[in-house]
């Protein structure tokens, strides 16, 4: 998902970081994932649906933050 995002072709930043956060939450890697989530919720949408997912990265940063705590 991720790297589909990152191709010049769809140029997404939103979603780029919403797939590879995703991707490093199902790794363990709840910092690299909280890092990723930020970064999406304060890139400049581009597309339609791009707000309601900044708004899923804001949903799912208090779980990341918890994971990172236990």
């Amino acid at each position: 998902y991720a790297i589909l995002y990152s191709d010049v072709k769809y140029d997404n930043p939103v979603r780029y970081y919403y797939g590879l956060g995703n991707e490093y939450y199902v790794l363990g890697n709840y910092k690299g994932a909280l890092d990723q989530y930020q970064a999406g919720i304060k890139a400049k949408p581009r597309s339609s649906g791009d707000d309601t997912i900044q708004e899923l990265m804001s949903a799912k940063i208090p779980d990341t933050m918890r994971n990172m705590k236990g």
